[in-house]
């Protein structure tokens, strides 16, 4: 549950007590385990009033999928550069021509998000496959 406050401080979902408000609401649709499941996560991001409240590593995402939660390599790199201006470094870059594509040759938000979560140590039950 730590992990997950973090992360929603991360996307600036609001203060704290914010958070742990939205996060009473899931609770109970933990696994055994206790830990927060992708689908489960999933589906709290699809929530009204989270999408509209996360910040902008979401927004970004979502401005040029077309509503359809990929988008290509190409159009990452841009947004990036767009959002970030001239703190936008090769590190960045690299980063990004990183990202797992599928065979379509675009990247999914949910690997997108899971690839930032690994890279920053808090990928807990995010990156467990069912």
């Amino acid at each position: 549950m730590e992990e997950y406050v973090n992360l929603f401080e991360f996307l600036q979902y609001g203060d704290r007590s914010k958070i742990i408000e939205l996060l009473g609401s899931i609770i109970q649709g933990r696994d055994r385990s206790k830990n927060i499941t992708m689908e489960l996560h999933m589906d709290v991001m699809s929530r009204p009033g989270v999408k509209e409240r996360t910040s902008r590593h979401r927004d970004f995402f979502m401005t040029f999928a077309d509503g359809s939660d990929t988008a290509t390599r190409k159009q990452i790199l841009q947004r990036y550069e767009q959002i970030m201006g001239d703190q936008f470094t090769e590190e960045h870059k690299e980063k990004i021509y990183n990202l797992k594509i599928g065979f379509d040759g675009k990247v999914t938000y949910e690997d997108f998000f899971r690839s930032y979560l690994i890279e920053r140590g808090q990928a807990g039950a995010f990156c467990e496959k069912k």
